[in-house]
């Protein structure tokens, strides 16, 4: 039972003690009385039922139902009485096997729902490109394909990379924060066997053929998603720290990744930033770079555009004429030598 569960398992218990005290001391008190006072003239009128009505044919057919099924619980009840250590036997095996489902019940407010979605992030080393995030996705993509029986695959989806729209950065999921990652998307078939087994064989499979990559499953299905309150895992530990201590922070969160990941149970432990991205520290000689007729500005564009197209220096859109939708278009500078 998780802990606020617990929390409130005492509260309900006794709203139902309560409630089961008052149900008894009112039927041994204020019932009896009212019925002595309002239902005395009824009683000869009970042993006299009319049939003429709808309503008391109906009551009277309900009555003698009733009344048959009573005298069949007391016949049977007095043949289970006549044998008292069969019954006591009988009982404590029931009990016994109610006991032995103990292990299979949940500790979730809400059950698992089994939509047949599977949806798991796949990142890779941080700086790569998006070209080789692609490659990667396409090899994963390949896997899922041999594990998972082709008939029960109905869609595979690889969605990689960080869009530039500021609306659909917005709409899309917490964990797509770089190039170097992306989410796949798999609709399994009608029929197909329980989604939790297909998870967990790729949870191994996926660790073991690459090793170099980092996988954790996401929540696909909306009672999950809301229950997660839109993060990319149930649990979610975070570490602040001053600005300038963030080395220190960064060890610190990976002391407690590592503390986490030997708690049993615990899956899919992972930092959600992604660091230790190449960097590119370029100092500037101005002395030097005026004499040749170069600015900051100057350089400081003709690198954007090196590593970053001109989208991020001079905004390019072409808008096709057709279909009505803008497109960006960058021009980036390659090094061929």
């Amino acid at each position: 039972m998780t802990g606020p569960a617990r929390s409130l398992f005492l509260p309900l218990a006794l709203a139902v003690i309560f409630a089961m005290l008052t149900s008894y001391f009112l039927s041994r008190t204020l019932v009896p009385t009212l019925v002595r006072y309002l239902l005395t003239a009824e009683h000869a009128h009970a042993h006299r039922p009319s049939r003429h009505g709808m309503f008391s044919r109906f009551r009277h057919g309900f009555e003698q139902g009733f009344e048959r099924l009573r005298l069949t619980y007391v016949a049977a009840l007095e043949r289970v009485l006549a044998f008292p250590r069969a019954t006591l036997g009988l009982f404590g095996a029931f009990v016994a096997l109610s006991l032995s489902l103990y292990p299979l019940l949940g500790q979730d407010f809400f059950p698992t729902v089994d939509a047949g979605l599977i949806r798991f992030h796949a990142r890779t080393a941080p700086g790569t490109r998006i070209e080789e995030t692609e490659r990667l996705h396409a090899q994963v993509a390949g896997l899922v394909r041999q594990l998972i029986p082709p008939r029960e695959i109905e869609n595979v989806i690889n969605n990689i990379g960080v869009t530039l729209s500021p609306i659909n950065l917005s709409m899309g999921g917490p964990s797509m924060v770089s190039g170097a990652g992306g989410e796949v998307l798999i609709s399994l078939a009608p029929g197909h066997r329980p989604t939790a087994d297909h998870v967990r064989v790729l949870r191994r499979e996926l660790g073991h053929a690459f090793p170099e990559a980092t996988f954790f499953f996401l929540a696909p299905d909306i009672a999950t998603q809301v229950l997660n309150f839109g993060l990319s895992a149930p649990i979610d530990v975070q570490l602040s720290g001053p600005p300038g201590n963030s080395k220190r922070n960064l060890e610190l969160a990976r002391e407690i990744e590592q503390k986490i990941r030997q708690i049993p149970g615990a899956v899919d432990v992972h930092l959600h930033q992604v660091l230790g991205a190449p960097q590119y520290r370029v100092d500037v000689d101005r002395v030097a770079a005026s004499r040749s007729g170069l600015t900051e500005r100057d350089i400081a564009s003709d690198l954007l555009i090196s590593l970053s197209s001109s989208g991020q220096t001079a905004p390019n859109f072409w808008l096709d004429p057709l279909k009505g939708i803008q497109y960006s278009v960058a021009v980036r500078r390659h090094n061929t030598a």
